[in-house]
């Protein structure tokens, strides 16, 4: 699950558009993502990556909190910690 800082339409038209096959909730306050320990820095153009991956029982089994915008998450990494390989092509 996705959450990102857009309005329900846009976060729609997004995940409509990517084709992604997982869900998102909007939060366009940015309350919950601030929770949840996403940094901003308006001089660094925002906010940072950030992943968290969670099983269904509640455990973060993996966190990245990038320090620039160019620190990406390593989504295998992730999905490794979750038990699931990576996404096929």
């Amino acid at each position: 699950m996705a959450f990102g800082p857009d309005g329900p339409s846009a976060f729609r038209a997004y995940f409509a558009r990517e084709r992604l096959p997982f869900r998102g909730v909007p939060d366009p306050g940015g309350r919950l993502l601030a929770q949840l320990g996403q940094e901003v820095n308006w001089l660094r153009l925002g906010r940072m990556p950030a992943l968290l991956a969670v099983r269904a029982d509640g455990e973060v089994v993996h966190v990245h909190r990038g320090r620039s915008m160019r620190d990406l998450p390593d989504v295998d990494a992730a999905l490794a910690a979750l038990g699931v390989g990576p996404p096929a092509g």
